[in-house]
Order: structure tokens, then C-alpha cells, then sequence
């Protein structure tokens, strides 16, 4: 019978470390608490940031708002999502921030990033009205010092009201993927940057708005194997190959 030297190997790689849950943070304001809801055992991430950006964005309680309410809510005024292109967003500072650490001795392999978003009008909403709203993912990884240094391409919602006063458009969920970020095992920044990049029509900008809901951090936490168990992983594939070797 022959040996399976594959999945023996397989098994070997496996036991240097332990995966925890898919979803490592969510950040879904139930309460209108800006902490995350959901935290994966062997990481920490602090309150989302709301206070210090300048996008405007407020947790709200509306049962209207939100996938399911609450949510947070910002309009398109200039005092509020100020910007109107991706460098605009990072002149003015137009973001969304949180911070996720793993423990010591534990690193993160992360997956992908998703965030509910939805376009609406207030009770000054005009037919015809077109609002696009658009995001870039970054990172203190590579830094937010130009629109280069985002992650992939940003992702756009775009609302067209079809009557006049309070009418919403239906949630989409944005996926940005950031598997480019592989073992982290420090506390890494993410910035949500946000800018609104077509307006028509005559509705009032101050009615222009913007909710969005279940900011979610997806990947993996795994144990970094200490210096003797890396040393017997790698006398167990030396074993294992040279095994093989002699087999065939």
C-alpha cells in the first residue's frame, strides 16, 4: 500500500498553527455603539472612528436607516461629504478609520473588506435626481499619501430618485479585496476615504445622503509556530522528502 505522503504533509504544515473565524470584526451599530460587535478570538480592533474625520458621518436611529437600523448617515452638502474626487477625499480627510490588532504571537491573514451602503434623498428630494457615491480602501500598511496607494479600485453606488421628497434606494454591499495583505502582526489602520463623484439634477445637496451599515473585516487569525516547532516542521519535511525519494 502506498504511503499518503500527501496528506501527511498536509497535516504536518497544519499543526504549526490554528485558524480562527472567517469574520475577524463587524461593525454594525446596534445600539449606536461605534465598537465592533464581532471580534475573532486572538485579535482586538477599537471603536470605529467617526469623531475626528470629516465626512460628517453620525449613527442615527432611524427604523428606515440602516441594514437593519441603526446605521450611519452623512448627505452630500460641503460641510459634510465634502470631496468630489478620490484626491479630494484625501486632501480634505474625507474617511472612515478603525484599527485591528492581533495578540502577540498571533498574526492576521486577511481576505476581504465589505460595507452596506445606500443612497437616499430627504424630504426636499426632486424626480430625476441622480447621486453617485464613491470609496477607496487604504491602509497604514502602504499609507494614504496618494490615490496610488489604494487597495485596488474604488467601487461606486449610484441613486436615482424617481419622486419628489423622502425615497431611498436599496442597500449594495461593496467587497474590496485585500488578501494583498498577508501576515500582519502588528495593529494595522484601515481608512474608508469617501467622495461624491457625480451629482444632477436639483435636488439640494444637503439632501443628498448617504447611509452606510455592517463595516465587516474578513480573514483569518493564526498562532506564528515558536522556533522549535518551526525547526520540527522542517525536519518533518526534510523526513517526509527524502522518504519519498526512496519510494519511487
Amino acid at each position: 500500500m502506498k504511503i499518503p505522503y500527501k496528506l501527511l504533509l498536509s497535516l504536518l504544515l497544519c499543526s504549526a498553527a490554528s485558524s480562527q473565524a472567517a469574520e475577524l470584526l463587524i461593525y454594525n451599530f446596534d445600539g449606536r455603539s461605534l465598537s465592533p460587535t464581532i471580534t475573532a478570538s486572538n485579535c482586538d480592533a477599537g471603536d470605529i472612528d467617526l469623531l475626528t474625520a470629516n465626512t460628517g458621518f453620525a449613527t442615527n436611529t432611524s427604523s428606515l436607516l440602516g441594514n437593519p437600523a441603526p446605521g450611519i448617515l452623512a448627505d452630500a452638502s460641503g460641510t459634510q461629504l465634502n470631496a468630489r474626487t478620490a484626491a479630494d477625499a484625501l486632501t480634505s480627510n474625507d474617511y472612515l478609520s478603525f484599527t485591528v490588532t492581533p495578540d502577540t504571537n498571533y498574526q492576521m491573514n486577511l481576505s476581504s473588506f465589505t460595507v452596506d451602503a445606500q443612497g437616499l434623498n430627504g424630504s426636499l428630494g426632486v424626480s430625476g435626481s441622480t447621486t453617485e457615491y464613491s470609496f477607496g480602501l487604504y491602509s497604514s500598511i502602504d499609507g494614504w499619501a496618494s490615490t496610488s496607494d489604494m487597495i485596488g479600485s474604488p467601487q461606486s453606488i449610484s441613486f436615482t430618485s424617481t419622486v419628489d421628497g423622502n425615497e431611498q434606494g436599496g442597500f449594495s454591499t461593496l467587497t474590496f479585496d485585500i488578501s494583498s495583505l498577508a501576515s500582519q502582526t502588528t495593529g494595522t489602520e484601515f481608512r474608508l476615504y469617501v467622495w461624491v463623484s457625480t451629482i444632477t439634477g436639483t435636488t439640494p445637496n444637503n439632501n443628498r445622503r448617504l447611509s452606510l451599515d455592517n463595516l465587516a473585516l474578513d480573514g483569518s487569525v493564526t498562532a506564528i509556530p515558536e522556533p522549535a516547532t518551526l525547526s520540527l516542521i522542517i525536519a518533518g519535511i526534510t523526513g517526509l522528502t527524502v522518504f519519498v525519494r526512496r519510494r519511487l
